[in-house]
């Protein structure tokens, strides 16, 4: 389409004179859905109507404000994706992971820093953990509606390692003093 059909097209489709259809085209380098923004937002339109025979998918839209939307939408998604990463990072810094012994907090790290540790240093961490439970250190979640059932599990598996520690110490004794008889 050359520039005189566009001209002439948007000054029908928005109700404007040619100048300023030609004036909107120029200014947003004949880019014929921006030139109609661009006119909605100066309130030239007076009645919009497109119809069906346009070729951008954008402008097949019959109201401006939805064709502006279209135009945004991957930026809308984007920006929603962000918030969404913020609100679950600053949840992530309000949840702690408390490391006790003998009923004394020890440490406390936020959620985000544990995850972190187990995304980059994992069988590092899985390791620490396991010896923290074998010398009888314990770990309880603070921060989120859910947080005792959690606390409830983790104390179980406290539990069993202790179990196996002490079956294991028994184990030893055992054979201690089978060897100095």
């Amino acid at each position: 389409m050359d520039h005189l059909e566009m001209v002439e097209r948007l000054s029908s489709k928005a109700n404007v004179s040619l100048e300023e259809a030609k004036e909107a085209l120029e200014t947003n380098d004949w880019d014929l859905l921006d030139a109609l923004l661009m006119l909605q937002s100066k309130e030239k339109l007076k009645d919009l109507e497109l119809s069906a025979d346009t070729t951008s998918e954008a402008e097949q839209k019959s109201d401006p404000e939805t064709a502006q939307e279209a135009k945004s939408a991957p930026t809308n998604i984007i920006t929603r994706f962000l918030h969404m990463l913020a609100g679950l990072v600053k949840k992530g810094n309000e949840v702690t992971i408390e490391i006790k012994r003998k009923g004394e907090l020890r440490l406390g790290l936020p959620l985000n820093v544990v995850l972190l540790l187990l995304i980059f240093l994992f069988w590092c961490t899985l390791g620490a953990t396991l010896l923290a439970l074998v010398f009888g250190y314990r770990f309880t979640l603070r921060g989120l509606p859910f947080d005792e059932s959690v606390n409830n599990a983790m104390e179980k598996a406290g539990r069993f390692v202790d179990n196996i520690v002490k079956s294991a110490d028994s184990r030893k004794s055992a054979e201690d003093e089978e060897e100095s008889e």
